[in-house]
């Protein structure tokens, strides 16, 4: 205690306010901001500040003078904007009223004992709510004590207390951090480790929790649903590997890949959906949201379902990878195709003709389809080029040969020539189709 009471500066036994007091100024003097170009002062600034803390605590717990702060001020997750700008330099002890015990002793000798003792119970629980912080009366229970983005460095070492170590404007308070801009105030934060007693925004109380938020929710209703963000750093919100990002204000895209976002995303206009329905190239996006449902990942026009993705142009499918065969989709011709068992395509092929043979492709890159390891090339519509490494793909080329020597002369009628027989056409060999790999 005399310890304490040397590092403060105060006489054994001193009221709640002497050290209080004592405190503040001690605070100020070797407060680390103090000395910003001077590393080395400012690491003896933050252990002298530590230990002026901690022989305030000492001074104020139960022994002390007044209440420890980690008794009258749990932490709790919530923040009253309205008192934002109270720096939350300690928290006193809930004063009971007077008049409430001497109502309860009155009562207690008249023999009202059930009456007082209601009446006493009323009294503790009205009045052990309050608390003081800086002079301002402070409903702990409803509101708690947090700082928040906007908060000063004060309000943070008051709520928070002095930090494991300053980088910059940077403090660390073991694995989280709350970095300052240069006003001196909170900008943003990280809190993976749960350590931080922080709360960006308070949603209304007993206010219901929405389902889900969608592309176009507003921050308060992002927060309101999900909860306070894991780390946040100005237009981008994380909760864990999963994350938000804003434009003006708005949700704009996301990554819901671990699956911890609550968003939906909904079709602008009506679409009938049948139970076995797929999509395909052309398809809408309001297409793809009511076949598919809402994506794990949006950014701009290329959406991700896990593993498989779909990409847009001007609105609509231009692309797409079904790599883990969760899209629903399908090709059909556009046009009636006769197709019996044992067909095949060629270099010149329509893609009505490759659709028919081969099915559906289980990617599509603009003019390049795939069936896994193996693709077709089309221009202007049409079959140019494939490649056919696991023999999947049911194609074939036409060989022609063209003519190695000149056509023999016409016989004159004096010297007919003997009948052969029926004539093969002058020049070319009979057409054959043979299957082979096309060489790109």
């Amino acid at each position: 205690m005399e310890k304490h009471c040397r590092i403060l500066g105060v006489r054994p036994g001193a009221s709640t306010n002497e050290i209080r007091k004592a405190y503040h100024e001690l605070i100020k003097v070797w407060h680390p901001d103090r000395f910003p170009n001077d590393p080395s002062l400012q690491q003896k600034a933050l252990e002298k500040t530590k230990e002026i803390t901690e022989a305030y605590r000492a001074l104020s717990g139960p022994e002390g003078s007044a209440p420890s702060a980690d008794r009258v001020a749990p932490n709790r997750a919530a923040w009253h904007p309205a008192r934002a700008a109270a720096a939350a330099a300690r928290v006193l002890r809930p004063r009971r009223d007077a008049s409430g015990v001497r109502a309860f002793v009155v009562f207690t000798l008249t023999g009202g004992v059930l009456l007082g003792a209601a009446y006493a119970l009323l009294v503790f629980s009205e009045n052990s709510r309050k608390v003081m912080v800086n002079g301002v009366s402070f409903n702990e229970w409803e509101w708690g004590l947090n700082f928040r983005v906007g908060s000063t460095k004060d309000e943070v070492m008051a709520v928070q207390g002095a930090p494991d170590r300053i980088e910059g404007d940077t403090w660390f308070y073991g694995n989280d951090s709350v970095r300052f801009a240069s006003d001196a105030r909170v900008v943003n934060f990280s809190n993976a480790g749960g350590a931080l007693r922080i709360r960006e925004t308070t949603p209304p109380p007993q206010a219901p929790v929405p389902a889900f938020f969608t592309l176009g929710s507003t921050k308060e209703e992002v927060l309101a649903t999900q909860g306070k963000p894991t780390r946040e750093a100005g237009d981008e919100w994380r909760w864990g590997e999963d994350a938000v990002f804003f434009s003006k204000g708005r949700a704009a895209h996301y990554d819901n890949s671990s699956g911890r976002l609550r968003v939906k995303v909904f079709p602008s206009t009506s679409v009938n959906v049948a139970k076995d329905s797929a999509f395909g190239l052309g398809a809408t996006k309001d297409d793809v949201l009511a076949i598919q449902g809402t994506p794990s990942r949006m950014a701009g026009d290329r959406w991700h379902y896990g593993l498989d993705t779909v990409l847009f142009s001007r609105g609509r499918l231009f692309g797409f990878s079904n790599a883990a065969r969760g899209l629903r989709i399908r090709f059909v011709p556009l046009k009636p195709v006769s197709a019996p068992p044992g067909a095949r395509f060629t270099v010149g092929s329509t893609a009505d003709d490759v659709i028919a043979v081969q099915g559906t492709p289980t990617r599509v890159d603009g003019d390049l389809w795939y069936w896994d390891k193996d693709s077709a090339t089309f221009a202007a519509g049409r079959v140019v080029s494939f490649t056919n490494r696991t023999g999947f793909l049911k194609g074939m080329i036409l060989v022609s040969k063209p003519p190695s020597k000149p056509a023999p002369a016409k016989p004159t009628p004096a010297s007919p020539a003997p009948s052969t027989g029926a004539r093969k056409p002058s020049g070319w060999e009979d057409t054959r189709f043979e299957d082979k790999e096309t060489k790109l």
